[in-house]
């Protein structure tokens, strides 16, 4: 009894959040978008240190011009936010130029993560 009033509860409170603020973030919005549809690398030039970062939208659906993505240099912590100029096709990539502070071999672990309104 107190199981199945437990899973009500839990029920009722995602269902609030679906109805009400979660979806006003447009990125929440997108049907069967990832829970981080984005990954980057650093490629540019010169090609063996190069201070560009590439962001690829990994889901099904396009990412909207405007949409604010942080990526980190995962060894040094170093961060940055980039945003979207133009709309972000499903699987393809936009080049940031000169957005490390120094150039780093390509080989870098690289994360991107969408950045969430007001964060």
């Amino acid at each position: 009894m107190i199981f199945n009033a437990f899973r009500f509860a839990a029920l009722a409170a995602l269902t609030t959040v679906a109805a009400g603020s979660a979806l006003a973030d447009p990125i929440s919005a997108i049907p069967g978008l990832q829970l981080n549809p984005v990954s980057c690398v650093f490629q540019g030039q010169p090609s063996e240190f190069p201070d560009d970062v590439r962001i690829l939208n990994k889901s099904s659906q396009p990412l909207a011009a405007g949409v604010r993505i942080r990526w980190t240099l995962a060894d040094t912590g170093e961060t940055g936010i980039v945003t979207l100029a133009a709309p972000l096709a499903a699987g393809a990539t936009a080049w940031f130029p000169n957005v490390l502070s120094r150039g780093v071999e390509p080989s870098r672990a690289c994360r991107a993560a969408l950045v969430v309104r007001g964060r």
